[in-house]
C-alpha cells in the first residue's frame, strides 16, 4: 500500500466517524422536536424519563455510537445506566419507550 493511500484510509475512517455522529446528533435533534422539547428540558429531565430512554434505544439501532456517547449526549449519567435501561427493554420485549418507563416504575 502507497503513502497516500494509508493517509485517505485514516481519513475515510474518520469522515465516517463524522458522519455517524452528524446522524446520531440530527436523529437527536428530531426526537426532541417530535417530543417537544428543548436541549435545556433534555438536561432538567430525569434520566430515565420516557424521551430520553427512547431516544437512547433508537441511537443504540440506528447508528454506532458508544453507550458512553449515548449517555452523554442525552445525559442520562453513565454508559451502564443506559446499558441496562437498554437490556431491561429488550428483556421485556418493549419496543416503545413509554411502556419501559412505566414498566420500570411498577417494578420498582
Amino acid at each position: 500500500m502507497q503513502t497516500s493511500e494509508r493517509v485517505w484510509v485514516k481519513h475515510y475512517g474518520a469522515h465516517r466517524h463524522e458522519s455517524e455522529e452528524a446522524k446520531a446528533q440530527s436523529l437527536v435533534r428530531e426526537e426532541l422536536a417530535r417530543l417537544g422539547l428543548t436541549e435545556a428540558e433534555l438536561e432538567m429531565r430525569c434520566k430515565e424519563v420516557v424521551g430520553k430512554v427512547g431516544i437512547a434505544r433508537q441511537l443504540w439501532q440506528e447508528t454506532t455510537m458508544t453507550l458512553a456517547w449515548i449517555a452523554r449526549r442525552v445525559q442520562m449519567g453513565v454508559a451502564t445506566r443506559v446499558s441496562n435501561l437498554l437490556r431491561e427493554c429488550l428483556r421485556l420485549g418493549l419496543t416503545r419507550s413509554t411502556h419501559v418507563f412505566r414498566t420500570l416504575q411498577t417494578r420498582d
